[in-house]
C-alpha cells in the first residue's frame, strides 16, 4: 500500500500538468505531509521522479515535432524556422551528453 502511494506521489510530482502543492498531494494520497516530505528528500525517490518527468518531457517534444512537421508540410514559414531551431537544440543537447563506455576487459 505504501509503495503504491509512493508511486502515485512520484507521478503527481513529475507530471507537468499537475499543479498541486505538497499539502494537496499529501491530502489526496491520504498521507501525512511529513511522510511526503521524507520521501522527497530521498535521493532514490527523487531520481525516479526525475526519470518520470523526463519521459513526460520527451513525449511532449515528440508531439510538438509532429505538429510542426504537419505545419511545415503546409508551407508555414514560422513552423519551418521553429522546427529547425528545435532540431538544432536537440542535436546540441545530444552532443553535450556524456557516454559511459565499459572499457574493462572481460576475463
Amino acid at each position: 500500500m505504501a509503495e503504491k502511494k509512493k508511486n502515485q506521489a512520484k507521478n503527481m510530482i513529475a507530471d507537468p500538468f499537475e499543479t498541486h502543492s505538497i499539502n494537496e498531494i499529501a491530502s489526496i494520497l491520504k498521507i501525512s505531509e511529513t511522510k511526503l516530505k521524507s520521501w522527497i528528500t530521498d535521493d532514490e525517490f527523487m531520481g525516479d521522479t526525475l526519470e518520470i518527468h523526463n519521459q513526460y518531457s520527451k513525449n511532449q517534444l515528440i508531439e510538438v515535432m509532429k505538429v510542426l512537421n504537419k505545419l511545415c508540410a503546409k508551407g508555414d514559414i514560422r513552423a519551418i524556422k521553429l522546427f529547425f531551431d528545435l532540431r538544432e537544440k536537440i542535436i546540441d543537447t545530444k552532443k553535450n551528453m556524456v557516454e559511459i563506455i565499459d572499457d574493462i576487459p572481460n576475463k
